[in-house]
């Protein structure tokens, strides 16, 4: 009996693969020449960017990533990597730069809040009865 439960519990800590993003292939990425390649090319190829920028939509990003967990840890990210493809005013690849995990940077986070007004201010039943009475029969019409 213990030797079955000893199995079970060793079954359920596997490890859980994840992979999320568009994978370039490097033959697909050397196919993108600089000043030559159009976004329409760069579309077929690669297919839709992940995102855009949201400062300059000229600039498409492939994002790819792997992570792994085990059981109930908190997953690692084993792999990154984001294509980003900027183009020029005509259409045309001005640039192709490759990042990955090495370049990322930590962010941290803003802890100052500010008060959204009229959610905190009324109770429950006070917002349900708030509106009673306030309303003529003229305005209904």
């Amino acid at each position: 009996m213990r030797l079955l439960l000893a199995l079970i519990f060793l079954a359920s800590c596997t490890f859980i693969d994840d992979k999320r993003g568009n994978i370039i292939k490097p033959e697909k990425q050397e196919n993108i020449i600089e000043g030559f390649t159009t976004a329409q090319q760069v579309f077929k190829e690669l297919g839709s960017p992940s995102t855009t920028s949201d400062f300059n939509s000229k600039v498409w990003y492939y994002i790819y990533s792997e992570t792994n967990a085990a059981f109930f840890y908190e997953p690692v990210n084993d792999t990154q990597q984001v294509l980003a493809i900027e183009f020029d005013n005509a259409g045309v690849v001005k640039s192709v730069q490759q990042f990955s995990e090495d370049d990322a940077q930590s962010v941290s986070f803003a802890s100052d809040t500010t008060e959204v007004k009229g959610h905190n201010t009324y109770g429950f039943f006070e917002q349900i009865f708030n509106n009673l009475g306030k309303f003529s029969k003229q305005e209904a019409e």
